[in-house]
């Protein structure tokens, strides 16, 4: 694996929402259904450059523990993406009712449902966002960074990601306290090998030197 760790584009996002929707999925079926908020909620860290891939299209988070951002993000993407909707609606219902009234009906309407759309991007991905769990009273205190949304391309191994997650983690400053919260009991056996140490239920933390 090459030293240099280039954090994944915003071009890369499709790709990898694909790859997080295929690997979290409870049917293949699923997943195209779970594909445009897979992208949203892989949104917040890719544009803060903690989303990595794999050369054969694996995927990892490693960014800054950072909720309130993440959501921030999350809502304002919601909101931008349903302006357009917003806009379509009013200029139809201007045929029936005056623009303004349209507006001022709709306007509340639309900025709920990114509301909506936005947490639910937050909180309902399995393995894409950081859970609540990933942080308790056994946490040690200073600069967190979580580790999330581990995920192997169809066919492809587990063990690319895992080399990966290693390889970045190593990279990030003395100090540094990595948190992660395993989906499964293998996941949670993996991050102790890399040096985690078990906190409560599957949650997970290393201190980096």
């Amino acid at each position: 694996m090459s030293d240099k760790i280039t954090p994944a584009r915003l071009s890369d996002l499709p790709r990898l929402a694909w790859t997080s929707a295929i690997a979290f999925a409870p049917s293949p079926v699923l997943a195209p259904l779970s594909w445009p908020m897979r992208m949203l909620g892989l949104l917040p860290a890719v544009l803060r450059g903690g989303c990595y891939s794999t050369d054969r299209g694996g995927m990892v988070i490693v960014a800054k523990h950072r909720p309130a951002l993440d959501a921030a993000i999350l809502v304002g993407a919601a909101v931008v993406t349903l302006i357009p909707h917003l806009l379509v609606v009013s200029l139809v219902l201007a045929g029936y009712y005056q623009a303004g009234v349209a507006l001022q009906v709709l306007t509340p309407l639309f900025v709920a449902l990114a509301l909506v759309v936005g947490i639910s991007a937050a909180t309902s991905l399995v393995g894409a966002s950081p859970p609540a769990s990933t942080v308790g009273p056994d946490t040690p205190r200073g600069r967190r960074w979580y580790v999330s949304g581990l995920a192997a391309p169809p066919g492809g191994s587990g063990l690319e990601v895992l080399l990966l997650t290693r390889h970045i983690i190593r990279s990030l400053p003395a100090g540094a306290v990595i948190v992660a919260a395993a989906r499964t009991p293998q996941l949670h056996a993996s991050y102790l090998r890399m040096g985690f140490q078990s906190g409560g239920g599957r949650r997970v933390h290393l201190v980096a030197d």
